[in-house]
């Protein structure tokens, strides 16, 4: 098992102004899996996105990562282990506009004190693998959004993560760059990886195996994907 939560509540602010995000959240994901999580708007499904990824700590229960307790890490603690076992895709790229294809992808690894000349030469591996070779040197403000959302996959693939947290990925795509996002994250997970996807399309979350829907703070359904999407017809990791 590579995630558990265990009674895992958030409560933003206190007495009667109290906000609480989330009420009572045990769930587990295993290594190598495929999840999405679905909620409405202030269902509470960001902030679980922000406990599974180390971006924030719960207010009670336990938080389990590759079998430690990360429950009670330190801010600094928390910020390595997000550094070295997660990757992020966000629906808004978060890209640096004025930077290279390049220098966005090594941005992981910038903050992981790795030397440049390895920086670069992991880099360009990923940046090659997601068919983007060709742009290398292009400012992320010159590219469409699908090529902009790839150099963010390679970003998120660079430090090798254990697990992919995938944000609304497909939000700000036309539905050809999505369906090609998610057959990149599909082959990602046929390799092996570990995915998170948060998405409120029905469509999306069915590339899932998982899909967890989550309502006023509580998980209200854990279903296994009966028939899954698929795009293997198409090859967007070379």
């Amino acid at each position: 098992m590579l995630i558990e939560l265990q009674d895992v509540k958030k409560t933003f602010d206190e007495g009667e102004s109290a906000t609480h995000a989330l009420r009572g959240i045990s769930l587990s994901i295993n290594k190598g899996e495929f999840v999405a999580i679905m909620g409405a708007s202030g269902s509470g499904k960001s902030t679980l996105l922000h406990i599974l990824s180390f971006l924030s700590r719960p207010t009670s229960g336990r938080h389990f990562f590759d079998g430690k307790d990360v429950s009670n890490f330190s801010l600094m603690d928390l910020a390595n282990l997000r550094n070295k076992s997660v990757g992020f895709v966000f629906q808004s790229f978060n890209l640096l506009a004025r930077a290279t294809v390049l220098e966005n992808v090594e941005l992981p690894m910038l903050y992981a004190n790795i030397r440049p000349k390895e920086r670069r030469q992991r880099a360009l591996i990923v940046i090659e693998r997601l068919g983007l070779g060709h742009r290398t040197k292009h400012l992320s403000n010159q590219l469409s959004g699908g090529e902009k959302q790839r150099v963010a996959i390679a970003r998120a693939l660079v430090n090798q993560p254990e697990v992919i947290f995938a944000d609304e990925p497909t939000g700000n795509l036309d539905s050809s760059s999505g369906e090609q996002l998610m057959g990149v994250l599909e082959e990602l997970h046929g390799e092996g990886k570990t995915i998170v996807l948060i998405t409120h399309e029905t469509y999306t979350a069915a590339f899932a195996e998982r899909i967890i829907h989550i309502k006023d703070g509580l998980i209200e359904a854990d279903t296994v994907v009966e028939e899954r999407h698929s795009i293997k017809d198409h090859k967007f990791i070379k």
